[in-house]
């Protein structure tokens, strides 16, 4: 899967289990996680628990 799909599937999956874009967390290094093989569910999971909002509103250590 290339970058723009791999994207897309972290877009969604993010859209489907938050409700917000990948785009209303704070920047995010995505490409970088594609480049290392990560799936996007697993980004999408690293990026909302680093976030300084979502993780705290979802438990995350911030």
């Amino acid at each position: 899967m290339g970058f723009v799909a791999w994207l897309l599937v972290a877009d969604r999956t993010c859209v489907r289990h938050l409700g917000v874009s990948i785009f209303d967390l704070s920047d995010w290094a995505w490409r970088d996680a594609y480049d290392a093989g990560d799936p996007p569910g697993a980004a999408v999971r690293e990026t909302v628990a680093a976030d300084d909002m979502f993780g705290t509103l979802l438990g995350g250590t911030k």
